[in-house]
């Protein structure tokens, strides 16, 4: 699947990207895991891996999920909602935008995004650490 961005409910998965309009850019979900933007090599990436299987546009943030809805895995957080004339797409300098009438909410080039879910393990330290 290629296409320029991804509007609100679209998704992409495993294999699938999105292109810059002058075809320069790919931002690929891969099928390690990870969200990336290549020109001929990579410029941005969201350090992600696992079992991840899709990336939905909502509410004016990309979301990265493994199965079902929640939760996310990784999330852009861009602190502002959207609306559902919010879309995320690729640039021709390879910067990946989050727009909502007109304006930039959201920039690859501004910031990586947020991992938003740990493993099990992790949250139960978490948790015994709070309890003392």
């Amino acid at each position: 699947m290629c296409r320029n961005m991804l509007k609100v409910n679209d998704e992409i998965r495993r294999g699938d990207y999105i292109s810059s309009p002058n075809g320069r850019y790919k931002a690929i979900f891969q099928h390690d895991g990870n969200f990336v933007i290549y020109e001929v090599k990579r410029i941005w990436s969201t350090e992600t891996w696992g079992n991840q299987h899709r990336i939905v546009m909502s509410n004016g943030n990309l979301y990265m999920y493994e199965n079902g809805n929640y939760p996310s895995h990784w999330t852009t957080r861009s602190g502002v909602r959207g609306t559902t004339e919010s879309f995320a797409c690729l640039l021709d300098d390879g910067n990946l935008a989050i727009q909502d009438r007109e304006q930039v909410m959201w920039s690859s080039a501004r910031c990586k995004g947020e991992i938003t879910h740990y493993s099990f393990s992790e949250d139960m330290l978490d948790f015994a650490d709070l309890r003392k």
